[in-house]
């Protein structure tokens, strides 16, 4: 059978399932679609170097997106292969129910390239490459090759895809590709700085300074917006995580470990902050103080969705193996909204039986998240996540209207 048969197959099993892509974006590419990874009832996600996906329907599935059944998925061979894979950005089709997957990582130290085997040198191999794979048709190529090394964040609109990049020597700039011609070129500001999002036909960034910025989408007119002001990042971070949709601007203040977590060894990685939001067409009204203590935060059709640190100590639970793991509730299992029209707060759901460790995404329907699950805990599958201590799911998928959750794909390492 054809790749070709077989991923026209794939497209009719997934049109059977079929749902909008990703909430109020636009189903037909001309969307903006940020650090995207849901389109029409399927997640794709990283697994390794390998491009991988589930549908949300079931529970840990998962099923290579390479759609050619004797392709080893482990090679830059494979189309949905890239080495060092890094990040990834899913942006559909027209007139298509399969997408194109952008795929961010690094040029590999062997390759065969017009039937010669060529080695690259170590400098080449710790440099970017960006591929493309074409879900629906089975293939993949180059879209470019970089001078920077890493990619955090990616939002795809009208053919071009603004980054925050990451460079050998530490430096976060803010960049622009375009998806035709593989052309690449950076703010002028050379401070690092990172993604905030697009709002009304203008890119939005943050600097290390907590000043926002705007240009227009050739990455010129750059304009000051709103300072944020200074102080103290996330773990690993150069800037405060910040977004920009539907014309407000959300930003946090004040990171820092979370209370009584100081000594524990998972204190660095459940770091709070205090959220506010602007809006952007009434700057002079000033900052709204959206929640204190907040762990995760991401923006979905101009409003917020969070969760905030509420910790509870579960002890240690024993598997008939014998292996202990450690129960740990950090949000009561609660997700909240914030409402930017009415500038107020609700609970979407509480108590469902894991905490969001880290939110990927929001859609109209879903919230796609890593867990860290404190109940229910003989469905945790131990078989497929010996090593995890935490519980830690790696993939999750939960109904935002009912608060049921599954697992799409597990941790199998260490937190």
């Amino acid at each position: 059978m054809s790749k070709r048969i077989i991923a026209i197959v794939m497209s009719m099993i997934l049109c059977v399932s079929a749902s909008s892509c990703s909430g109020s974006r636009n189903a037909d590419g001309d969307g903006i679609y940020a650090s995207n990874l849901f389109c029409n009832n399927v997640v794709y996600y990283m697994l390794g170097s390998r491009v991988m996906y589930s549908l949300a329907d079931e529970t840990d599935r998962t099923y290579p997106a390479c759609v050619d059944p004797l392709c080893a998925h482990s090679y830059e061979e494979c189309p949905a292969y890239a080495s060092v894979l890094q990040n990834i950005l899913v942006v559909p089709q027209k007139d298509s129910v399969m997408p194109l997957i952008y795929m961010f990582g690094r040029r590999p130290p062997v390759e065969y390239i017009d039937g010669k085997m060529v080695e690259r040198t170590d400098a080449e191999i710790n440099l970017g490459r960006i591929k493309v794979y074409d879900a629906e048709a089975g293939v993949g190529y180059t879209l470019a090759e970089t001078d920077f090394s890493r990619v955090h964040d990616a939002v795809y609109f009208d053919g071009k895809i603004y980054m925050t990049v990451e460079y050998l020597d530490g430096r976060r700039r803010v960049g622009m590709i375009d998806t035709d011609t593989g052309e690449y070129v950076e703010v002028k500001n050379d401070s690092p700085s990172r993604v905030a999002g697009i709002s009304d036909g203008r890119l939005y960034y943050i600097t290390n300074r907590g000043i926002v910025y705007s240009c227009d989408l050739a990455l010129s007119d750059e304009t000051e917006v709103y300072d944020c002001g200074t102080g103290p990042f996330r773990r690993g971070a150069q800037t405060f995580t910040s977004y920009v949709e539907g014309g407000i601007l959300y930003f946090e203040r004040n990171c820092r470990i979370a209370e009584g977590m100081t000594e524990h060894e998972m204190g660095p990685f459940l770091m709070v902050s205090d959220v506010y939001a602007v809006d952007l067409d009434d700057k002079d009204a000033g900052e709204t103080l959206v929640a204190e203590n907040v762990l995760q935060f991401k923006p979905h059709g101009g409003d917020l969705y969070y969760n905030v640190w509420q910790y509870e100590n579960g002890g240690v639970f024993v598997f008939a193996d014998g292996n202990e793991r450690e129960v740990m509730c950090v949000d009561g299992g609660t997700l909240y909204r914030y409402d930017h029209k009415s500038g107020t707060s609700e609970i979407c759901f509480s108590d469902i039986g894991t905490s969001f460790y880290e939110i990927y995404e929001v859609t109209d329907d879903y919230i796609i998240f890593e867990g860290m699950q404190y109940d229910m805990l003989d469905s945790y599958n131990a078989e497929n996540a010996q090593n995890t201590r935490y519980f830690l799911n790696y993939v999750c998928i939960c109904d935002i209207k009912t608060g049921e959750w599954h697992v799409l794909q597990h941790t199998n390492s260490d937190a």
